[in-house]
């Protein structure tokens, strides 16, 4: 409850939205309620770099985190992915669905797929558990068809993705580039402490406002008298 009460304090959604969007993680992931503060950490990283609709966030960690948490890829990638999602892609439910053929794709290549991808110098990237780590993975892929005509990219990335949800989902990716992709999986890793760095962030933008409106109140005591200034005090 607290973890979710400072997730809405610093504006992802309102208290319902929060627990919702954390109990789902807890749950998908076999996690205790002593995890909610490094998972909210998680979530609010994600949704920082995010920068676009709340409302698809949240429904993306939803359709998601169940289905790829299943298929062994870490929560930090899922939130990571799920943030580049939401910079690339148009809120729909079927961008979901293609999302998760891509990283079904990728968690579980065939021949054809790892040919492909080696044939651009790429070779499939694994986490220490030995489950495909699919950030690094597509970061890799957009630095090897860097440069191509959006012709020749998507040729490339048919090859790789020859099943049409895959494919469009794998477009979507390479609309924000490696860089991106790299940089939103490193913000999500390193998020300890993220939601408490925010509500800092968030009482310290309060308090000068606070500040500026007790210096304006005071300019305005001296520019009209105590007695008139004293007519606008509740």
């Amino acid at each position: 409850a607290e973890a979710a009460s400072k997730l809405a304090l610093v504006g992802f959604g309102d208290v319902k939205t929060a627990t919702q969007a954390l109990t789902n993680i807890l749950r998908s992931f076999n996690l205790a309620g002593a995890d909610s503060a490094r998972v909210a950490d998680l979530v609010m990283a994600g949704w920082s770099a995010a920068g676009g609709s709340l409302e698809f966030f949240t429904k993306g960690l939803g359709t998601t985190t169940a289905s790829l948490g299943a298929l062994g890829v870490p929560l930090e990638h899922i939130i990571a992915l799920n943030a580049v999602l939401t910079q690339a892609a148009a809120s729909n439910s079927r961008t979901f669905i293609e999302f998760n053929r891509l990283v079904e794709t990728l968690v579980a290549p065939t021949d054809r797929a790892r040919q492909a991808m080696a044939a651009f110098g790429v070779q499939l990237v694994v986490t220490d558990k030995g489950v495909a780590n699919v950030p690094e993975t597509l970061s890799r892929l957009a630095a090897a068809l860097q440069g191509m005509t959006a012709v020749q990219r998507g040729r490339a990335l048919r090859q790789i993705f020859p099943e049409e949800r895959a494919f469009r989902a794998a477009a979507r990716f390479f609309q924000i580039g490696g860089a991106q992709i790299t940089r939103t999986l490193n913000e999500v890793a390193n998020a300890t402490g993220s939601v408490d760095a925010k509500m800092k962030q968030t009482q310290n933008t309060f308090t000068r406002a606070s500040q500026r409106m007790a210096a304006a109140w005071e300019r305005l005591k001296v520019t009209f008298g105590g007695p008139i200034a004293d007519l606008f005090v509740p």
